[in-house]
């Protein structure tokens, strides 16, 4: 199965880095003086 996705998906795709979430968003609105997000 591997050898499959190696072969149909665009190279670039590899070179992809993992999302690295941020702040929470309880701690955003604190931050910022928000109520309502």
């Amino acid at each position: 199965m591997d050898d499959f996705i190696d072969r149909q998906a665009r190279p670039q795709i590899f070179n992809l880095k993992p999302y690295v979430p941020g702040k929470p968003i309880e701690e955003v609105k604190r931050e910022l003086g928000l109520t309502d997000v």
